[in-house]
């Protein structure tokens, strides 16, 4: 079943293109999850994002067992992902 696979359709196909790279013989970079570094991440503080740059920018923040939020990373300059998040935060 598609949903119970980690990144729905989208997994499965990333899995299906990774899977005939390595069949190839072509070297596939593997990378960490983002997860398990960002949970490692130390907290910063909101004064640094303050400054030039664009109106608005996109924070990752980490939510901790005792509920207190960590912002931990943010996206700054990647102006498609900031349209999609800015869509889906006025949409719901």
């Amino acid at each position: 079943m598609i949903s119970k696979h980690e990144g729905g359709l989208k997994g499965i196909v990333k899995a299906e293109r990774q899977a005939r790279k390595v069949a190839k013989g072509e070297h596939v970079k593997q990378v960490a999850d983002p997860r398990t570094l960002l949970r490692g991440a130390p907290a910063r503080d909101i004064s640094e994002f303050s400054g030039e740059g664009d109106e608005f920018i996109v924070l990752v923040a980490r939510r901790a067992a005792d509920g207190s939020v960590a912002i931990v990373a943010h996206m700054d300059g990647d102006k498609g992902l900031t349209e999609r998040v800015l869509g889906k935060a006025v949409t719901g």
